[in-house]
């Protein structure tokens, strides 16, 4: 629940207990005015109001929810209809305090606030706190489906491609009803964001910790999607243990030797492919000599920590499918020359690799041509490699993520890359770094937004409506 939440909460709550405070004042002034059989209906009268009032302010939270609900394409007619759950709670403690009262009847003569009746009231105003839990996206669910009736899941099937994107098992997305069944619904294949990653697996010295891995594995098994492992050997996100290590390269080499066998050894049989090495070659197409993993070369050929890796990955792992995954090498440039130059070498020395990822995080201006991403994609085929695009996203500035003219933009780079990549024999993944502008890491590192397929409220972008399009179009 966000501040806007509890601000929420707190105002619903007291105007809940108010609204019982001035029940019992307007039932004892009526029985000072000898209205006694009406006291109660007063009372109700007044709960009704409070139930009135708690139902508009939630309405208009649901609208306000994260500040960019877009009025225009949600009413609050349509709003008030998909909000049953609370609207019926309310209203049954309400009609069974109604009940209540005309039992008693007349013979109502002590004060109305009893044992009993308080109970009514009190539930009626705990089920508003229970009410303010209920999240949005449950209500919606039941009541307006704003999703697509059929995913790009089965479009993609139809073909024998595989769909997918980044998934995360957070508290908030576990917490979000419609997170889970929207992944099921869209995707054939998942890549865990984060938790298959260095400092996640292996925090310590002496700490493995498998049990995130082992949840997305198991997510995926339940509903049939593959997953692609993400990544053994990076230059980022590594534990400060190891960074810290000292003494000989020898040392450091035998931490990622062990590393790799335990952790592809412990998921052995399970995934579709690894990301072995990720972003291991710089943009002017040369070794990238950021993080631990170079100083492994000293002595040696540059680059060859990553033989090593792909070597050990199939050691522990004879099935999975050994991938290398790298950013802004889409199009043909130095540095996607580099990385067909380093995977032809590995070819030819018998590395056991059998694909590249290409990571695609671009902008919606973005200058891209479709005809270079093709030839691209053509030549790393040629060598006998299936290439996965990998992680895309098409980020839009914050002021711009509404912009129609910016959301076909966006469709367009999709289509771009999506079309270049059916067109390629050796083409056989698409994967975005997650499904909805709800979650993304681009809110988090810039000062744009909005670089997914369905936006924060789940509803296709024309982007989603791009890729699906293509999906569906005949080979």
């Amino acid at each position: 629940m966000n501040a806007f939440g509890l601000l929420f909460g707190g105002a619903v709550l007291l105007s809940s207990l108010l609204s019982i405070g001035l029940s019992y004042l307007v039932a004892q002034r009526c029985r000072k005015l000898g209205i006694r059989e009406n006291s109660v209906i007063a009372a109700e009268l007044w709960l009704l109001l409070a139930f009135v009032f708690f139902f508009a302010v939630r309405m208009w939270h649901e609208m306000f929810l994260a500040f960019d609900v877009d009025l225009a394409q949600v009413s609050p007619l349509t709003r008030a209809i998909v909000l049953p759950a609370p609207r019926i709670a309310w209203g049954c403690a309400c009609l069974a305090m109604a009940g209540f009262s005309v039992w008693k009847d007349r013979r109502f003569k002590q004060r109305w606030l009893n044992p009993l009746l308080m109970f009514f009231a009190m539930a009626s105003a705990g089920l508003v706190v229970l009410g303010l839990f209920s999240n949005v996206r449950a209500d919606a669910a039941a009541g307006l489906d704003l999703r697509p009736a059929a995913g790009l899941r089965a479009a993609a099937e139809k073909r024998g491609f595989l769909i997918g994107g980044a998934l995360r098992l957070y508290p908030q997305t576990l917490a979000d009803p419609l997170y889970l069944p929207a992944f099921e619904r869209e995707f054939n294949v998942v890549v865990p964001e984060h938790v298959m990653k260095f400092v996640t697996t292996h925090p310590k010295p002496d700490v493995y910790d498998f049990g995130p891995g082992d949840s997305v594995v198991k997510l995926a098994r339940e509903n049939r999607m593959a997953v692609r492992g993400h990544t053994l050997v990076w230059h980022d996100q590594v534990p400060g243990w190891v960074l810290r290590r000292k003494g000989s390269s020898e040392a450091l080499r035998q931490i990622l030797h062990d590393y790799i066998l335990k952790v592809a050894g412990h998921f052995r049989g399970q995934l579709l492919c690894w990301d072995v090495v990720n972003e291991a070659v710089d943009d002017d197409g040369d070794i990238n000599a950021e993080g631990p993993w170079p100083r492994l070369d000293a002595g040696r050929k540059p680059g060859d920590y990553i033989r090593d890796a792909f070597r050990w990955a199939r050691e522990a792992d004879p099935e999975a499918l050994l991938f290398y995954n790298d950013y802004g090498a889409e199009e043909l440039n130095k540095k996607s020359d580099g990385i067909y130059r380093l995977l032809k070498t590995l070819k030819e020395e018998g590395v056991p690799i059998q694909g590249v990822g290409f990571q695609t995080h671009i902008s919606y201006d973005q200058d891209l041509s479709e005809e270079s991403v093709r030839a691209n994609f053509k030549r790393f085929g040629d060598l006998g490699l299936d290439v996965h695009v990998t992680e895309m996203d098409v980020s839009i500035p914050k002021d711009k993520s509404r912009d129609p003219d910016a959301l076909q933009k966006q469709a367009g780079q999709y289509r771009k890359i999506l079309g270049a990549c059916l067109q390629t024999p050796r083409c056989r993944a698409f994967l975005t770094w997650g499904l909805t502008d709800k979650y993304t890491w681009i809110d988090d590192s810039s000062d744009k937004t909005a670089p997914l397929l369905l936006d924060r409220q789940y509803r296709p972008k024309p982007a989603y409506d791009a890729v699906r399009a293509l999906l569906e179009t005949p080979r």
